[in-house]
C-alpha cells in the first residue's frame, strides 16, 4: 500500500470512529440482548427485534430482510427521497433541505400529533458493508405549524452485498417522537416501524425494476467521499479488473 491509499484509509477509518461515536448514545444505553418479534425462517422475510432503552418508553428495533436485488439498486432506492411516503414507516413526506440533509414529517397515530424532523447523514463502506448512517440535525430549529419536532433519530442501514448477487439489509432505529406517548403506541411503533419499513423497501424495488439503470453517478453527493470503494465493489461482483 502507497502513501497516499494509506493516508485515505487512514480518513476513512477516522470518519467511521466520528460516526461511531456521534451515533453511539442510544445503543450504549440499551437494556439487555435484542429480543425477537417475528422470525421466520425463510432469510427473503423480514426478521425483527426490539430492546428497550433505559429511561425511555419506547424501545429501540431492528428488521432485517434479504432481497433478490444488486445492492447498487438497493442504495438507489434508499437515495430516491422522493419515495419515502411510499415505503418508510408513517412517513407523510419528505424532501431535502437547503444546507444539506432531509426534512421529513410522519403521520401520527390518533391521539399523538404528527412530527417532523431534519436529518443529516454520512455513508460508510467497510469490510463491504455499506452503512447510512441518520441523526437528527438539532442544528436545525425552522419549526413548522401543525408538527411536533422529533428530538432524538438515530438509524442506520446496513446494505451488504452476498455471494449469490443479492442483498441483504439491516434497518436499525430509535426514535423518541417527544411529549407524551401512550405505551400501546410506542409497542405499536417498535414493532410495526421495520417490518412495514423494509417490506415497503421490497415492493418498490419490484415496482421500479431498477436492474442496470442504477449506477454510481445517478446516487446524490452525500455518497461522493466513499464513490471509490463503492466502485472497487462493483469491480469485485463483476470479476473485473478495475
Amino acid at each position: 500500500m502507497n502513501i497516499p491509499e494509506r493516508i485515505e484509509r487512514l480518513m476513512a477509518l477516522s470518519v467511521m470512529l466520528f460516526v461511531s461515536l456521534v451515533c453511539s448514545n442510544v445503543w450504549a444505553n440499551s437494556e439487555g440482548e435484542w429480543q425477537p418479534v417475528k422470525s421466520p425462517q425463510d432469510p427473503m422475510e423480514v426478521r425483527t427485534w426490539v430492546k428497550p432503552v433505559a429511561g425511555a418508553s419506547i424501545k429501540a428495533f431492528r428488521g432485517e430482510v434479504e432481497l433478490p436485488y444488486s445492492w447498487l439498486e438497493v442504495l438507489t432506492i434508499l437515495d430516491r427521497i422522493e419515495l419515502y411516503p411510499q415505503w418508510v414507516f408513517r412517513c407523510a413526506s419528505a424532501r431535502r433541505a437547503e444546507g444539506g440533509g432531509l426534512y421529513l414529517n410522519f403521520k401520527g397515530v390518533w391521539p399523538v400529533s404528527d412530527r417532523d424532523v431534519y436529518t443529516r447523514s454520512r455513508v460508510v463502506v467497510d469490510d463491504e458493508v455499506i452503512s447510512i448512517l441518520t441523526e437528527n440535525n438539532e442544528a436545525v430549529i425552522d419549526d413548522h405549524d401543525g408538527f411536533v419536532r422529533i428530538p432524538t433519530l438515530e438509524n442506520s442501514f446496513e446494505v451488504i452485498p452476498l455471494a449469490s448477487g443479492n442483498t441483504r439489509v439491516v434497518f436499525t432505529t430509535y426514535v423518541d417522537p417527544g411529549g407524551s406517548v401512550p405505551r400501546w403506541l410506542s409497542n405499536f411503533v417498535a414493532t410495526s416501524g421495520p417490518l412495514e419499513t423494509l417490506q415497503g423497501m421490497r415492493q418498490m424495488l419490484e415496482q421500479y425494476s431498477l436492474g442496470d439503470k442504477a449506477t454510481l453517478a445517478e446516487l446524490s453527493p452525500m455518497y461522493e467521499p466513499v464513490k471509490a470503494e463503492l466502485g472497487g465493489l462493483l469491480c469485485v461482483q463483476s470479476d473485473t479488473v478495475c
